[in-house]
C-alpha cells in the first residue's frame, strides 16, 4: 500500500518498434561471435567499415603544363617540312649550275646524268634525275634539320660541313658506277673514280649545296628569331604603359 499523496511507479519494459513485413531486416542486431577469430571491428550486418580498406596515398600524375602534344608534333613536322622544301631546293640549284662548272672544269660528268639515265634511257631522264636529285635533297635537309637541333653550330657551317662528309664518303661508290651502270661511258657518265675534275666537280657542287641550304635555313629562321625578340619588349614595356 502506498500513501495517498505518493505517485506509483510502475517498472517500464523498452520495446522496440517490429517490422513491418517479413521481408525486411530486423530492427535490431542480435549477439553473434566473431567469424575470423581475429580482434577486428565490424559493422552492422558485418559490413567492413568505411575505413578498413584504405588504398595508399597516389604520387603526383603526369600532367601537360602549357600547350598540346598534337600542337607540339604540328610545329615539328612544319620545321622538317620546311628544311626538306630547302634540301629539293638546293639540290635542284646544283642541277641546274652543272653546265657552268661542266665549262669551268672541263668535264662533262652530271649528277642529273647519273641519277636520270639510272631510271630510265628514255628521253626523259634529264626530269628523271631531277626528280631523283630533288628527293636526294629533300632527304638530306630533313637529316640536317634533325642534326641542327641537337649541336650548337651555326647553320650555314654545319650544312656545308655536313654536305663535304656526304661527298668523301660517297664518292668512293663510283667504282660500281664505272663498272656496273647501265649508261657508262655515255655523255655525263665518264669515268669517275680516278678522275680528278669530277672529284673537283663533285666538291664545288657539295659546297654550292651546303651554302644554300644553311641559307635558306637560316633565312626562314630570322622571322621566328625576330618574333621571339620582341615579345620580351612587349612584356617590358607592358607595365609603363599600366
Amino acid at each position: 500500500m502506498a500513501a495517498q499523496d505518493d505517485a506509483a511507479f510502475e517498472t517500464e519494459e523498452q520495446v522496440l518498434a517490429g517490422r513491418l513485413d517479413g521481408l525486411e531486416p530486423p530492427a535490431f542486431e542480435p549477439r553473434r561471435k566473431l567469424l575470423d577469430r581475429c580482434a577486428r571491428m565490424r559493422g552492422l550486418d558485418l559490413d567492413p567499415l568505411a575505413d578498413e580498406h584504405l588504398q595508399p596515398p597516389r604520387g603526383p600524375s603526369e600532367r601537360v603544363t602549357f600547350g598540346h602534344p598534337c600542337q607540339a608534333s604540328a610545329v615539328q613536322a612544319y620545321r622538317k617540312l620546311r628544311s626538306a622544301s630547302a634540301g629539293a631546293a638546293a639540290a635542284s640549284a646544283w642541277g641546274l649550275l652543272e653546265p657552268v662548272d661542266q665549262r669551268l672544269f672541263g668535264c662533262d660528268y652530271s649528277d642529273i646524268a647519273l641519277l636520270g639515265k639510272a631510271v630510265t634511257r628514255g628521253p626523259h631522264w634529264r626530269s628523271a634525275g631531277f626528280a631523283v636529285h630533288a628527293l636526294n635533297g629533300a632527304i638530306f635537309g630533313v637529316v640536317f634539320d634533325g642534326v641542327r637541333r641537337r649541336v650548337a653550330i651555326e647553320p650555314r657551317r654545319l650544312a656545308l660541313g655536313m654536305a663535304l662528309a656526304e661527298h668523301l664518303t660517297l664518292f668512293p661508290l663510283c667504282y660500281f658506277v664505272d663498272r656496273y651502270h647501265p649508261a657508262r661511258g655515255d655523255k655525263g657518265l665518264p669515268r669517275l673514280l680516278t678522275n680528278r675534275r669530277a672529284f673537283a666537280q663533285a666538291t664545288a657542287r657539295h659546297v654550292v649545296f651546303g651554302l644554300i641550304l644553311g641559307q635558306l635555313v637560316r633565312g626562314e629562321e630570322r622571322p621566328d628569331e625576330d618574333l621571339r625578340g620582341s615579345r620580351p619588349r612587349r612584356a617590358a614595356a607592358s607595365p609603363r604603359s599600366r
